[in-house]
């Protein structure tokens, strides 16, 4: 599998994270509220926790330690991509790595993380979130749709087989010497069921 289609979609997702981020932090100041149809309203806002706010009181003053983190989880995410087998799969994985790395050059740069996508209904407002949020949440959908059977067959996988997934890129692929036996034969079984 070459690895250009996926480092192009990692940089196409920070590019246009980043894009968004800085018209955002032109156009609007803190506490504008830009009303765009029923439900969506574009704002201002800054986080110091993670995705969605979550985290936010424990990571507050620690942009260092928040980009380190996540730094560390894009790294182990990347080299997944670069080892999975399905379409899916390294799609996922990439929008996951994309998103993290538009959220960490905010982190260094601001020590925080500029959100501007507001969705409401009536009263209740889900957390303020950015396009690197968008992009984490498809990349985590995208990896659990890689997991249904019916998908794991044909267009997505790399040889037109059963995709071992990510656990390929986690232990060396199927019958590697690290993966018991039982567990290998086991793959074996599901593949010739499926080919």
């Amino acid at each position: 599998m070459k690895a250009t289609p996926i480092i192009l979609l990692i940089g196409a997702t920070v590019l246009a994270d980043q894009a968004t981020k800085t018209v955002a932090l032109l156009l609007l100041s803190p506490g504008d509220i830009l009303p765009v149809v029923p439900g969506f309203n574009v704002t201002l806002g800054f986080n110091e926790g993670a995705s969605f706010g979550m985290m936010s009181d424990a990571m507050a003053g620690r942009p260092l330690l928040m980009a380190a983190l996540t730094g560390g989880l894009a790294l182990m995410f990347a080299i997944m991509a670069f080892r999975a087998g399905g379409l899916l799969e390294r799609t996922g994985l990439a929008l996951i790595v994309g998103g993290a790395l538009g959220n960490i050059i905010d982190r260094l740069r601001q020590s925080a993380v500029t959100d501007f996508i507001d969705l409401y209904w009536q009263n209740w407002h889900w957390p303020t979130f950015n396009g690197a949020d968008i992009a984490l949440t498809l990349g985590v959908v995208l990896i659990l749709l890689a997991a249904l059977p019916g998908l794991r067959h044909g267009f997505f996988t790399r040889e037109g087989g059963v995709s071992t997934g990510i656990y390929e890129g986690l232990n060396g692929g199927v019958g590697s010497k690290d993966e018991p036996a039982a567990v290998a034969e086991n793959r074996r079984r599901v593949a010739a069921h499926f080919n």
